[in-house]
C-alpha cells in the first residue's frame, strides 16, 4: 500500500512525499549524508508556503530554507 500524504491550505496543495524529496536533495547539496544526522526537524508552515530544516549531527546543527 502506499500513502500519500497532501496538505491543503489557502487553496494549495503540497504533498509530503514531494516535500521529503526535496528535503533529501537539499541534504546531498548542502554536503550532509543520511547516516550522520540524529535527527531532522522539518517546519512546515502551509499558509507561507515555507519549509525550514534543522539536521541535528553529533558536531552541531545544520539550519536551512527550501
Amino acid at each position: 500500500m502506499k500513502i500519500v500524504y497532501t496538505v491543503q491550505a489557502n487553496g494549495v496543495d503540497t504533498s509530503l512525499n514531494e516535500l521529503e524529496k526535496q528535503i533529501k536533495s537539499a541534504l546531498v547539496e548542502k554536503g550532509l549524508k543520511q547516516k550522520d544526522i540524529n535527527t531532522l526537524n522539518v517546519y512546515f508552515k502551509p499558509v507561507e508556503q515555507e519549509t525550514y530544516v534543522v539536521a541535528e549531527q553529533a558536531d552541531g546543527e545544520v539550519t536551512f530554507k527550501l
